[in-house]
């Protein structure tokens, strides 16, 4: 999954252009190319898409996305978990008025692991924070607040697998579930946002 960029280029073939902007600008960066890689698997999988045609996002498309983040939260390893994951990430890709600043600094030590569910995490680091800017328009541009929201997302999604598949647990992730405990998730965030690349970009409904 996590392969060269020369993998990915038959794969956005049914990608309009704004797609294809987006995705080769998150594969050329490193630490983005999981995340990119993880859009792709969901759309290579879908109908050719009618992105370029599409006007901004409903207010029913939006409080679908909240909605689809919530229940991934509490369940992501659900029935209808892998479709509403797709649609989602879909959703985030196509819908102009969608934004979202990807950095995968935040979970680094899952990147490229093929294992306990990591693309479901990093998927769903995208999902929980493009939830918090729909949910909360006036905090759309405080990207500490949004990065939270996304790895409070992942750490709550997290929780619910270990429920279910105890054995599949990440280090990494029990030691940020100790730090949003002891209050100091938040230092955790200030401290690893330097290292991401590019404008912030938020979502507005």
């Amino acid at each position: 999954m996590y392969g060269k960029w020369h993998i990915y280029v038959d794969s956005t073939a049914t990608a309009t252009p704004r797609m294809r902007s987006i995705m080769d600008r998150h594969m050329k960066r490193p630490l983005l190319r999981p995340f990119a890689a993880i859009a792709l698997a969901a759309l290579f999988s879908l109908a050719p898409s009618r992105a370029a045609d599409r006007g901004p996002s409903t207010p029913e498309e939006r409080q679908r996305a909240v909605s689809v983040a919530r229940e991934l939260e509490s369940d992501p390893l659900g029935p209808t978990a892998h479709r509403d994951r797709e649609w989602v990430l879909r959703f985030l890709i196509e819908a102009p008025d969608i934004h979202v600043k990807v950095c995968a600094a935040f979970l680094r030590p899952l990147l490229g692991a093929k294992k306990n569910f990591s693309s479901e995490y990093l998927a769903q680091m995208l999902i929980s924070d493009a939830a918090f800017g729909i949910r909360n328009p006036d905090q759309a541009g405080d990207q500490l607040a949004r990065y939270t929201a996304g790895l409070e997302g992942v750490l709550k999604a997290y929780r619910a697998v270990l429920k279910s598949q105890p054995e599949a647990r990440w280090p990494f992730l029990d030691d940020l579930i100790r730090k949003r405990e002891a209050g100091t998730l938040g230092d955790f965030v200030r401290e690893t946002m330097g290292q991401c690349e590019g404008p912030a970009k938020a979502a507005t409904p």
